[in-house]
């Protein structure tokens, strides 16, 4: 329950680590205090661009400390206990994270589909449109 309770307050900037050939990105690395000591939290995954251009997050391991927490145990208590926007799914069997950027709704009518990420050389491409009515 901490850990829940926690993770609006520990969201930092994202940066890349690379732990084999695919990149992994470090989204979580912060830490929280348990029993008056603090504990680094981090999740680590692989992001790829689905065909329908949305970004996939393929979550391969969460720690607390040195601690190894089971993923798909994590990604279904956050996906039973947050009000996530509609754009995001929880597949916590498959252990990924489903961003479906082409879905989100504005009131410009602006839409996104994300082409490719290559996040360790900082390259991020998007198609942009705008519904004209």
């Amino acid at each position: 329950m901490l850990l829940l309770q926690a993770l609006p307050k520990i969201i930092r900037p994202i940066r890349c680590v690379s732990r084999s050939r695919l990149p992994i990105l470090k989204l979580f690395e912060s830490s929280y205090k348990v029993l008056g000591h603090p504990v680094p939290l981090y999740v680590y995954f692989t992001p790829v661009v689905s065909e329908s251009g949305a970004i996939v997050l393929h979550v391969s391991e969460l720690s607390a400390g040195t601690l190894k927490l089971p993923v798909s145990d994590v990604l279904k208590m956050i996906k039973r206990s947050t009000n996530l926007p509609d754009y995001i799914a929880i597949d916590s069997k498959k252990g990924k994270v489903t961003l479906n950027i082409q879905s989100m709704k504005n009131e410009k009518g602006i839409t996104a589909r994300a082409q490719s990420l290559d996040l360790v050389n900082d390259r991020i491409e998007f198609d942009i449109y705008k519904t004209i009515n």
